[in-house]
């Protein structure tokens, strides 16, 4: 039950990063939070995500979460660009920004999806074509509802089950 609940989680979470993916080439989105002298954020445009993390701002915002939208990316992740880090200090602050494209938590995203989705698929597939679901035996022809190879039973069996092979 547990992965059957990650499945759906990591699928919707991969639906949403596929959604803001393709909305970062027409539209930056930034979202940012600021505590005291503490700003995290993270920023989407270009097919790209930056995370930032600032210390030691000057007080021009009062504490908060912010949104903030504009009408058109500028572009700057490519497909086949990686993860960069840029640093930076100035009177105002300590600055931090990690930069990397929507593909890499997509593909991240997706792997986990196989990954939690095979044993299902698995299990699924052996319950079509009447094998046992514990280690795959052909249970064809078996009539004492027991599995010869592992001793499991034989549970839910489809109506042409004892067919010839």
């Amino acid at each position: 039950m547990i992965r059957k609940t990650l499945l759906v989680i990591s699928l919707v979470l991969l639906a949403g990063t596929m959604g803001l993916w393709v909305r970062s080439y027409w539209v930056n989105d930034t979202l940012a939070w600021r505590v005291d002298d503490r700003e995290v954020g993270i920023s989407s445009g270009g097919g790209g995500v930056s995370l930032g993390f600032w210390h030691h701002l000057p007080r021009t915002m009062p504490p908060g979460i912010y949104h903030f939208a504009d009408d058109r990316s500028d572009g700057g992740g490519s497909l086949l660009s990686f993860f960069r880090v840029e640093k930076s200090t100035s009177p105002t602050g300590l600055f931090l920004m990690i930069i990397f494209p929507f593909w890499l938590p997509a593909a991240v995203l997706a792997g986990v999806s196989c990954w939690l989705a095979r044993p299902l698929l698995r299990d699924l597939h052996r319950r079509r074509h009447d094998l046992c679901v514990g280690c795959g035996y052909d249970l064809r022809g078996n009539v004492s509802g027991v599995c010869p190879e592992c001793g499991g039973p034989v549970g839910d069996r489809s109506p042409d089950a004892d067919r010839c092979a």
